[in-house]
């Protein structure tokens, strides 16, 4: 199993050390990895040219873009330029990921031990994501439907116990995506901006084969949700990017249920006029198709 590594990063220059330190240690070596540096300003693009001289992992590509494209601008450009590359599979990961040593490794011995035809309809692994609080679950999530509505369930710790799992949902936190599954559904959606564009993805993965996780391969995310965070700038492209991806797969009653669980979590969770305010714009614009980049919320 040949693996190519996609990593996105912007103003994280502490954790992106971290993150290629992670790689260089791998078992299994990938084939290449590609850095897309979504126009940093803290000094990562004079880090890369500088690592990318000296480093000793093989093929290394840095593109640095002339501006922030966001999450989803970054993967929609580094999986469109590693389709053209010579690795089968291409791994997606932020510079906030982690993949344990054998990570790489545990995913191919996973994929290697599933039968012939099995093999051929799995369009993606990913490994079992972990915080300072334990397994994240939110990383990988089934879809379930009851009494009309959709649900997007965790993964759940008892299901971890086993190898190797089907799922529905991926995150771009470790996730390993054929190359040819890649080619068959297009590239990310990069109007999304940033959130969400993982799950939309998935559903277009699922739509032609498996996805499964392999509880052994393991991921530190080095990534802290607050209460500021919550009131931030970013919850309005999650409500937005939530609300047209449903549009786009399911139908108008799951769609009306969906936003009323928004309107639930706005209340119960983020009681601020911020929130609300993110929420009726995401809504006008979901209503009249527009996504891409909205100058009023950006970090």
């Amino acid at each position: 199993m040949d693996i190519g590594i996609v990593i996105v990063t912007y103003n994280r220059l502490t954790k992106l050390k971290k993150c290629l330190a992670a790689y260089e240690m791998q078992t299994l070596s990938p084939k290449y990895i590609l850095i897309i540096d979504n126009c940093s300003t803290d000094g990562t693009k004079e880090y890369l040219d500088e690592w990318e001289k000296h480093t000793s992992l093989y093929s290394p590509i840095i593109i640095h873009t002339p501006n922030n494209s966001g999450g989803s601008g970054g993967f929609y450009l580094g999986m469109q330029e590693a389709v053209k590359l010579s690795a089968e599979w291409i791994w997606v990961a932020d510079d906030d990921a982690y993949p344990h040593p054998d990570c790489l490794e545990k995913i191919a011995d996973a994929y290697g031990m599933l039968e012939e035809e099995e093999k051929e309809t799995v369009q993606a692994l990913c490994g079992k994501v972990i915080d300072n609080n334990g397994i994240s679950v939110n990383h990988r999530r089934c879809i379930k439907s009851v009494l009309g509505q959709v649900k997007e369930k965790p993964l759940s710790l008892e299901k971890y116990k086993e190898p190797i799992v089907d799922i529905d949902i991926f995150s771009f936190v470790g996730t390993v995506i054929r190359r040819e599954a890649i080619e068959k559904v297009g590239l990310p959606y990069r109007e999304y901006f940033i959130f969400y564009d993982d799950t939309e993805y998935s559903f277009r993965i699922r739509n032609i084969g498996i996805i499964k996780c392999v509880s052994d391969a393991v991921i530190l995310h080095d990534s802290l949700e607050n209460s500021i965070a919550r009131q931030s700038w970013k919850y309005y492209y999650l409500f937005r990017n939530k609300m047209y991806t449903y549009k786009l797969y399911f139908n108008w009653y799951q769609c009306l249920v969906d936003r009323c669980k928004i309107i639930y979590m706005l209340i119960r969770y983020y009681p601020s006029i911020l929130s609300l305010v993110q929420f009726r714009q995401a809504l006008r614009d979901v209503r009249h198709g527009k996504l891409g980049f909205e100058p009023k919320y950006q970090p």
